[in-house]
């Protein structure tokens, strides 16, 4: 089903050594360490940076997608559909295309379907889900299933919540039983106060009363403090925008349905900053964390040590990243690879995928141009860099030494 709506406004991991060899022939460059600050890219979809995106719905379960600003101003965009119940943004082209916004929706019977919105007013069913799913976040590394999934909390006719993972492939895995009464669900990459690469979740008590806690990949689930009553909704912005930086944005309701916009510190602040209107029950906040690359295996002219390289040769010089226990070389693409004195100066001239160290696996084995790589006579070392099929940036360096200078 694809409805296009007119009055829409157009618009991590690092990987270790695979042995002690290795470690001798392949010094590494060290990855970033996991709360290190990362860069963040603003995404303008049409409407503004520093934007909330938001899910109301009126009395007949009617959905409206619309925006908020930290300032304090809302506005509907278009009307999207029935009993829509949870909405997460991925700026990668995981396979409909990149910078969309990803919902599941309920129907009566409580089946749930996944797809797509575009802040152009489009918006597609992709595929069914199952019964009762009521959250959703996205998280591109690979945090133990895979990189670029979508993560899920449904619930059984008791309450009982279970998260999960879904892929743009469409298939959906139950991971872990959580517990009871789990509403809300995003991702964030950066170490925040409980550690990288979790989940954070808001569930109710059979009051109302809502308690802010982490997931890890494990299955580790950690109550951390509680929030407060009535909690539909969390989000999170690594960003200040006007509040903060590296902060999580909620949406409660009051008695009469009637929904505050407010801000959750990991310290357990929790402030509410101003009113936003009825039947607000999601939220998203569009943004890319860069992740630190993935330190990758590589050799440079393969089976030689120690790695000599004659910076005045007019020859091709090969090097090849190596697949490991952690680390799959032939998810790289090589159109994105780069090598030189930093790791930035030539492309590959042609690419291969090959057994290299003789250890059963494929590797990949590239070819450039000695002249290209910005190598001159003294330089000690050479670095790589590039990306997965899946988006994710690669970075591997090797001891060199220069001859015929």
């Amino acid at each position: 089903m694809k409805r296009t709506l007119l009055f829409g406004l157009a618009g991590l991991i690092a990987a270790g050594c695979d042995d002690a060899t290795r470690m001798t022939r392949h010094p590494r460059v060290a990855a970033p360490a996991a709360n290190e600050a990362a860069p963040n890219n603003l995404i303008d979809l049409g409407y503004g940076p520093n934007l909330f995106y938001y899910l109301r719905r009126d009395a007949s379960g009617f959905a409206t997608f619309g925006t908020i600003s930290s300032s304090g101003s809302i506005t509907d965009r278009f009307g999207v559909g029935l009993d829509f119940a949870a909405l997460s943004f991925a700026a990668p082209d995981v396979g409909y295309g990149p910078n969309l916004f990803y919902y599941s929706r309920q129907d009566a019977s409580g089946f749930s379907t996944f797809g797509t919105i575009s802040t152009s007013g489009a918006i597609t069913d992709r595929f069914g889900l199952g019964v009762n799913f009521t959250a959703l976040t996205f998280a591109a590394p690979d945090v133990g299933y895979g990189p670029n999934l979508f993560y899920y909390l449904r619930h059984d006719a008791g309450g009982f919540a279970t998260f999960g993972t879904i892929s743009t492939s469409g298939t959906i895995t139950d991971r872990f039983g959580v517990g009871l009464g789990f509403d809300a669900l995003t991702f964030v990459a950066p170490d925040v106060g409980y550690g990288p690469n979790l989940f954070y979740y808001l569930r109710h008590d059979a009051a109302g009363f809502a308690t802010f806690g982490t997931i890890s990949s494990s299955g580790a689930i950690t109550d951390r403090f509680g929030a407060g009553l009535n909690f539909d909704a969390v989000t999170f912005a690594s960003t200040d925008v006007g509040y903060g930086s590296d902060l999580f944005y909620h949406l409660r309701h009051d008695a009469g349905g009637f929904s505050t916009f407010g801000t959750m510190s990991t310290s357990g602040a929790i402030t509410d900053r101003f009113g936003v209107g009825f039947q607000f029950n999601a939220l998203s906040f569009p943004e890319v964390i860069e992740t630190p690359p993935i330190q990758v295996a590589i050799e440079i002219k393969p089976g030689s040590f120690p790695v000599s390289i004659n910076p005045r040769s007019e020859g091709v010089l090969p090097v090849a990243i190596l697949t490991t226990q952690t680390f799959d070389a032939t998810t790289v693409d090589p159109a994105t690879v780069r090598f030189g004195l930093t790791g930035i100066e030539a492309t590959a001239l042609r690419s291969a995928l090959e057994d290299v160290d003789g250890d059963g696996h494929l590797d990949l084995i590239l070819r450039f141009s000695t002249s290209a790589t910005g190598i001159h006579c003294r330089d000690a070392s050479a670095s790589l860099t590039g990306k997965t099929f899946a988006g994710q940036t690669i970075q591997g360096s090797e001891s060199i030494k220069t001859v015929g200078c």
